[in-house]
């Protein structure tokens, strides 16, 4: 009997240990494992928690929609991959350098550290937490201004399909043309479809003119053609049309005119110069995160990952 006391404390100790074990078990549930590194669910809503000051910190990494715990915990994965593999080609960044990146946001803001600490806690961020936001930052531009910016190239043609792409209107472009004026006679109206007049063309522009056909049409080239110098019918169908293309048939006057497209030029308007390198830059931007996302994907592989089921 003299055992059953000590017994009794042996067992109550070990069912509280196991109640207790169990609810830190609940709290920092375990939903990530990359190599050493494990992310727990307390991490994730504590993200989820912050995420509005997180991306004001770091809006490259911290996007502005609310995110689902799968997203912030795809987040915190991307942010160790980054560090990772900045660490495999060398590069880590000491803590006194983000000391110096705070020290210079201070100067910036005119704040001290003891006012910027005040205003973190006001906004729900520990001073703590906006080290590493400044860290991670910091990474993030090292990745993408060391590693990934010298394979991005934006073309001057990447530029203008894409000025043409956002939808400007005809009157803030000035096109110049090189084309092949195929001009039918008015015996041959008389005679041919306009579908069999287009059929010829086509045949001429693979395996040149049939001789048999010279009484019919006549090529007249055209060369650096300004578009304001077609008529209107002229150049609402040639804007529709690429290099290589050719148009349906135009009626002007009692003729009728197929154009094939040499070349397409899009002249730099005063227009296009002013937005010219705002929209070199949107796609740079686009290309820039395209690469870095590939990048960080390619990191993952070489890392051991475990990821646990989510509600």
């Amino acid at each position: 009997m003299r055992y059953m006391k000590p017994f009794f404390y042996f067992f109550f100790y070990l069912c509280f240990s196991s109640s207790l074990l169990a609810s830190v078990t609940t709290l920092d549930k375990t939903v990530a494992i990359l190599g050493e590194k494990i992310i727990s669910l307390t991490e994730i809503k504590r993200l989820l928690k912050t995420q509005q000051m997180r991306h004001e910190i770091a809006p490259f990494i911290y996007p502005k929609e609310t995110m689902t715990q799968q997203k912030a915990r795809d987040v915190m994965i991307e942010v160790l991959l980054v560090r990772k593999g900045l660490a495999r080609l060398g590069i880590e960044l000491a803590d006194s350098d983000v000391e110096s990146q705070i020290k210079a946001n201070e100067e910036r803001l005119k704040l001290s550290k003891s006012r910027l600490t005040a205003i973190l806690a006001e906004r729900g961020i520990q001073y703590s937490e906006y080290f590493e936001l400044i860290r991670e930052g910091m990474e993030r531009n090292v990745l993408q201004s060391q590693v990934i910016s010298p394979s991005v190239s934006v073309s001057e043609q990447e530029i203008k399909n894409y000025y043409i792409k956002k939808g400007n209107k005809s009157e803030t472009l000035s096109y110049r043309y090189d084309l092949k004026n195929f001009l039918f006679s008015k015996e041959a109206i008389k005679k041919l479809s306009s579908k069999e007049m287009h059929t010829m063309v086509q045949e001429h522009l693979k395996h040149g003119q049939n001789p048999l056909h010279r009484s019919l049409y006549e090529v007249i080239p055209l060369q650096d053609i300004p578009q304001e110098d077609l008529l209107k019918t002229f150049r609402q169908e040639l804007e529709e049309r690429n290099e290589g293309e050719l148009t349906s048939a135009i009626k002007h006057e009692g003729d009728i005119y197929f154009f094939y497209v040499v070349k397409k030029e899009l002249k730099e308007s005063a227009h296009f110069m002013r937005e010219k390198e705002r929209y070199g830059q949107e796609l740079f931007i686009a290309e820039l995160q395209k690469i870095t996302a590939s990048w960080i994907e390619k990191e993952k592989k070489r890392h051991y990952l475990y990821l646990a089921p989510l509600k």
